[in-house]
């Protein structure tokens, strides 16, 4: 059984790329994030980190021998903010998402991820956002602190509303958290559709697989006609947008 598709000795002739990509992850991130969480005292500019985030991410993509190919850049008005969402399938949807957009770009990232010696002080630094599910009160706190610093140093941030990429089906129903900002924050909603993601890295593996990866970029949707009582209206929108997209061919 173990030389079927998803068996184990199949999967070996990935072991090169896979143990390639992540010592690079690693030797790579541990660090910059140090030099980075030093600078952070010093440099107030999200600019210079936004920039070295970005090359960080696209030397990741390259190792792991990703061709991609993106449509739709012309829908992206860089003297503007977004929330910026994307269906997640792979673990390096968060590098396409900070590597490909020309924007200065932050995740919203689980609460575990703070927990990270050295990585969640610095990503804290930088205005990533957390979001603690077991804890709302205190979610919603750091959300507000968080989007204040990220509207004021013209940054986008980049949210996956399904919020996991385990999954046995194309898409997840949409979290609402997406939502209540861009409307809350009057900032446009972007679409970027990604096809092929599933299959660099499937869920419940750590290997890495040479994939061509499809990135679309939408137009936006503007928020700033909506109020609250219209959350569930554009979440809605937007998950139908994405389910008629993943079944094109």
């Amino acid at each position: 059984m173990t030389t079927e598709k998803n068996g184990f000795i199949y999967n070996l002739k990935y072991l090169p790329r896979t143990i390639c990509v992540i010592t690079v992850l690693l030797t790579t991130t541990f660090p910059i994030a140090a030099i980075f969480y030093l600078l952070s005292f010093v440099i107030k500019n999200q600019k210079p980190f936004s920039k070295v985030i970005k090359i960080w991410a696209n030397i990741n993509l390259w190792i792991a021998g990703l061709k991609i190919n993106i449509t739709g850049l012309e829908n992206i008005d860089k003297n503007k903010q977004y929330i910026i969402i994307a269906n997640h399938e792979s673990a390096l949807d968060i590098f396409l998402g900070i590597g490909k957009i020309p924007l200065q770009i932050r995740m919203m990232s689980k609460i575990g991820i703070k927990k990270l010696p050295l990585i969640g002080g610095l990503m804290t630094r930088l205005f990533f956002i957390f979001v603690d599910r077991s804890n709302t009160k205190i979610s919603l706190k750091n959300i507000n602190k968080a989007m204040k610093n990220i509207i004021e140093n013209d940054i986008s941030l980049f949210i996956f509303p399904e919020g996991t990429r385990i999954k046995d089906i194309p898409l997840l129903p949409f979290k609402k958290g997406a939502f209540v900002l861009g409307i809350k924050h009057n900032l446009p909603i972007l679409p970027v559709v990604m096809k092929g993601a599933k299959k660099i890295n499937p869920p419940h593996t750590l290997w890495v697989k040479k994939q061509s990866i499809e990135m679309e970029i939408l137009p936006s949707i503007p928020t700033d006609k909506l109020n609250l009582n219209d959350i569930e209206y554009l979440r809605d929108k937007c998950f139908n947008i994405y389910k008629n997209n993943l079944q094109k061919p």
